[in-house]
């Protein structure tokens, strides 16, 4: 954290200087990389009426505890009637709506939801109606091509319990040989990427380029606190010239504070954050001083 603003620029600098040889560059929370970790958003995933119980923090509570509290009593009475639980969905499909089904019954809702490059699945956090669920672990969400099923687990997700393994697609601007590339690998990438699979020659030349992206062609677009309204409600932080300047396309607001949420496009940043080393502005994020009795 920088007490004084007017360093905050130096400090950022500084960084970049000394982290050239480990390729840094600017970055943000994301969510690809928080829906693989299964870390929960407040806000998102619960809220106030959220008990431990329902998000699998049980093992954190200690309700023998004697200490003065006014939650310890309450959770001692409570009997959780939901629960949040991971959703693996095998393709890569566009959610229509955030309603889960067991059958014709909705049991739970999407909170959280993102597409994993790494392990080639839609994964999602969906707070489940314990007493409609009864058990199941089959369910169905709908999708831009109607109905899919999924499979609900335990989170944080267990990948290799689930039988997901890891995998790196090539950038799109690396070109492969048709020799090495094997038809049974390459009908995979289509069946399994869906829309995001695209394959196309390179001018005249034999070689072929498949990319994980839609559009092959990134552009960036440069987003201004010029076209925002900052005042007391809405606050840049010391960095946010930097961040600008770095190609932040798309803010969020966090405590009242920018908090960039895109530069080169989700995947993009998510690949980068799993690879290299990245700088966040996260002055979004407050300290806070607690005294009293």
């Amino acid at each position: 954290f920088v007490n004084d603003a007017d360093i905050g620029t130096q400090l950022w600098d500084e960084l970049f200087a000394k982290g050239q040889d480990l390729d840094v560059r600017a970055g943000c929370p994301n969510l690809i990389e928080r829906i693989e970790s299964g870390l929960m958003s407040f806000g998102s995933d619960m809220d106030h009426t959220t008990t431990p119980f329902e998000i699998g923090l049980e093992k954190y509570i200690n309700l023998d505890a004697d200490i003065e509290s006014l939650s310890l009593p309450a959770l001692r009475l409570h009997t959780p009637t939901k629960k949040l639980m991971g959703l693996v969905l095998e393709y890569h499909r566009s959610l229509s709506d955030v309603n889960v089904f067991v059958g014709d019954q909705k049991i739970g809702d999407i909170r959280s939801q993102a597409y994993s490059p790494r392990y080639m699945r839609r994964l999602a956090f969906v707070m489940c109606n314990l007493e409609a669920l009864n058990g199941a672990k089959t369910v169905a969400v709908n999708t831009d091509q109607g109905q899919a099923t999924g499979t609900l687990t335990s989170l944080p997700f267990n990948f290799e319990a689930l039988g997901l393994k890891a995998c790196r697609w090539t950038p799109w601007n690396t070109k492969i040989s048709p020799v090495s590339l094997k038809s049974d690998w390459l009908d995979l990438c289509i069946s399994q990427r869906r829309k995001l699979a695209y394959i196309a020659p390179i001018c005249s030349t034999p070689n072929i380029v498949w990319s994980p992206l839609m559009n092959p062609e990134l552009s960036i677009t440069r987003l201004s606190t010029s076209n925002l309204s900052i005042s007391r409600r809405t606050r840049a932080t010391p960095f946010t010239s930097r961040v600008e300047a770095a190609g932040v396309q798309a803010y969020t607001i966090y405590n009242h504070t920018l908090l960039a949420a895109n530069f080169r496009g989700m995947e993009d940043d998510y690949w980068h954050l799993c690879e290299h080393v990245q700088v966040w502005d996260v002055s979004a994020e407050k300290q806070v001083a607690i005294s009293g009795p």
